[in-house]
């Protein structure tokens, strides 16, 4: 254990591993039981680094850059204030970073993985993952399993809650819009995010500026109107063949008119622009005739374009 003694890391029973690089005092304030295999909550002023044990682990940071680790359990961890590195590991994890420029992963399980304020690195794991953005330039990425992104900025509190009481839920579009977890009306994030589903047959929201794409599998790509007069958004590698548009609307609004132009680059690929009432929504690139709007791009309340 030289290498331990090396970083100023003190093994505490059960509950925690605190690592303290910078020579800073550590506190143990976990408030559970320390008995491996049990529910534990540490967190606390001080704390630079902890390690959950077997059990299912509630841990919070504090206001500095801190490193969390939830290992096995069905944990609950927050970075909280700073630029933290949050890690689920295995179970079934709810995994935040809270404010700051955070990297967050859900690891093994099905996991509930948040980014939070400022610029973020959000990404999921092998499992079936719901991944969430908030504000600021996020990346965003689902790795295996079939995966819910949303990475719209438009999920208000009673959606989060949700998700917390239920966080893996069927990942249909349609099971989610039932639920009404999704304000379509406005996408409170227009700094650009990059969001990408990985392997499996992923969902991703999306809205103004992002740049999204499926990767393997039968993908879905969901926004709505809230691009009309906005930046537009980008589509890196959709498949005619496979994956699916939903463009969502307010009915109060109207039925949108959806338009389809096939653009050449200057490199000899061809772009499909996606406009709705004359403004630019989305750009599909490298197309070719085989992108069709009648059959890849499909209205929200169930009304396929014409």
């Amino acid at each position: 254990m030289v290498w331990m003694a090396a970083l100023g890391i003190a093994l505490v029973a059960g509950l925690v591993l605190i690592i303290d690089d910078d020579d800073d005092s550590t506190t143990d304030t976990s408030g559970g039981s320390d008995t491996d295999g049990g529910t534990d909550t540490g967190g606390g002023a001080d704390i630079d680094s902890f390690i959950g044990a077997s059990g299912d682990d509630e841990i919070e940071g504090d206001d500095e850059n801190n490193t969390i680790l939830g290992k096995n359990g069905t944990d609950t961890l927050d970075g909280n204030a700073g630029d933290d590195r949050v890690f689920g590991d295995g179970g079934n994890d709810s995994v935040q970073g809270g404010e700051g420029n955070d990297s967050v992963f859900g690891g093994n399980g099905e996991d509930l993985v948040k980014g939070g304020e400022d610029d973020d690195l959000v990404r999921g794991g092998r499992n079936d993952d719901v991944l969430i953005d908030s504000t600021g330039a996020d990346r965003l990425q689902g790795d295996g399993g079939d995966d819910l992104i949303v990475a719209s900025g438009t999920m208000d509190a009673d959606a989060a809650a949700a998700f917390e009481t239920n966080p893996v839920p069927d990942n249909g579009i349609g099971n989610l819009l039932d639920q009404l977890l999704i304000d379509f009306s406005a996408d409170s994030d227009t700094e650009g995010d990059e969001a990408f589903g990985g392997s499996g047959d992923d969902t991703v929201i999306f809205g103004v500026n992002d740049t999204v794409g499926g990767g393997s599998g039968a993908d879905t790509f969901v926004t709505a109107s809230w691009l009309e007069g906005q930046d537009a958004a980008t589509v890196t590698d959709f498949d005619p063949a496979e994956d699916q548009l939903m463009y969502a609307y307010d009915p109060a609004e109207g039925v949108p008119e959806l338009t389809v132009e096939m653009v050449e680059n200057d490199d000899g690929t061809t772009d499909a622009i996606v406009s709705a009432n004359g403004s630019e929504v989305i750009r599909v690139l490298e197309q070719d005739d085989t992108f069709d709007l009648s059959e890849n791009i499909l209205l929200i309340n169930g009304v396929r374009a014409a």
